[in-house]
């Protein structure tokens, strides 16, 4: 397992993390614009790993959020107001009795372009993203029985 990442500054504009970390939490920072997030998100212990989150919630100058090779279970990406493009492209990685990873873009009010490359998602919610415009889903993934009934779906603009 990495170092959970909790971000503190108040001063960071932009932000890129890579390698394999723990948790990572971008909340409630005052100048962040751009965050690129390519690490593994491990949690637990190699005999008892759990899984990971990455949460991105409340930064008022968040513009653009890129997920890109990251492997995480669970995304949040929650009130960025100023966030315009977001790009989920990670591999879901499961531990545990985990059946799928859950996927949560919520309350991004200039949200207008959302792009979704993920595998193994059985709790998507997409909601409160009142600019919305675009979702680009093609590669969205889902494995067998969970193709047929989400656990849980809510698709609200």
């Amino acid at each position: 397992a990495g170092p959970a990442i909790t971000f503190a500054s108040q001063d960071l504009t932009t932000a890129t993390i890579t390698g394999i970390t723990g948790d990572i939490n971008a909340s409630s920072q005052a100048n962040l614009e751009t965050l690129t997030i390519s690490a593994e998100i491990k949690n637990g212990t190699v005999a008892a790993p759990t899984s990971g989150t990455i949460t991105v919630d409340g930064n008022g100058d968040l513009v653009t959020l890129t997920l890109t090779g990251a492997k995480a279970a669970n995304v949040i990406v929650n009130a960025n107001l100023d966030l315009e493009a977001l790009t989920l492209d990670h591999t879901t990685t499961l531990a545990g009795t985990d059946t799928g990873g859950n996927i949560d873009v919520t309350g991004n009010t200039n949200l207008t372009t959302l792009t979704i490359k993920a595998d193994t998602v059985d709790d998507l919610n997409i909601s409160g993203n009142t600019q919305l415009a675009t979702i680009a889903a093609a590669s969205l993934k889902l494995t067998p029985p969970l193709q047929d009934s989400f656990k849980a779906l809510c698709i609200g603009i």
